[in-house]
Parts: C-alpha cells; structure tokens; sequence
C-alpha cells in the first residue's frame, strides 16, 4: 500500500492545533490532526520550527539539523511537544509513515503559535 503523496495534504489548516500551557521557564502545546486511515500507517512526524516551513520539502526538512523531528509512533492523534521557550513562536508540520518507512508529503502550514 504505501503512503499516498498527498495523504495528508486533506488536512485542513485548523485540524493541525496548538494549545501552548506554560510558565516563564518553560512550555507544552498539544498538537493534534486528523487521522491516516491507510492500513499500514505506522505513525506520525513532527516537525518543530521557530520559522515556517512552508518553503521546504519533506526531504529538506529532514536533513536540516536545526529542525526539530518528533516521532510519535501509532494511530493517536495529538502529542504533548514541551520543552518549549515561553514567548516564543512555534510552527509544526506533519506527516504520516508506514510500515514501510514511505513517509507522506507535508500537510499543510499550521498557524504559528505562540506559547
């Protein structure tokens, strides 16, 4: 089966959510999206930036050291991202792998959210 190109790309910008809590030291968001129905979905990745990454492909994003990749393997779909710098503006990208290790295109630009 694989991960269809666009599979996520159905996602609709107010589907990927950030909700910040936090202190001054630091802060959490939950990120949440609709879910991959294709049978060999294996789980999601997200993609955490202090700048959009509407500009990058999939591929660029994932060799570019400065960006930060989280796994987040299964069907859930929403993960507490923390550690994050209260007052600062955080954007998020993702896309579904499969078991195969096929990983999908990116889904839309989430707003940025400041946390």
């Amino acid at each position: 089966m694989g991960i269809k190109k666009n599979a996520l790309w159905k996602i609709p910008l107010s589907a990927l959510m950030a909700f910040g809590t936090g202190s001054a030291w630091a802060a959490s968001v939950t990120v949440g999206w609709n879910a991959n129905t294709e049978s060999d979905l294996a789980g999601y990745r997200i993609f955490q930036f202090t700048s959009s990454l509407l500009s990058m492909t999939t591929a660029q994003a994932m060799a570019n050291a400065a960006i930060i990749k989280i796994d987040s393997p299964g069907t859930a779909t929403s993960r507490v991202v923390g550690n994050l710098a209260a007052n600062t503006l955080y954007f998020f990208r993702l896309t579904a792998y499969d078991t195969s290790g096929n990983q999908s295109a990116f889904n839309r630009d989430s707003a940025g959210n400041n946390v």
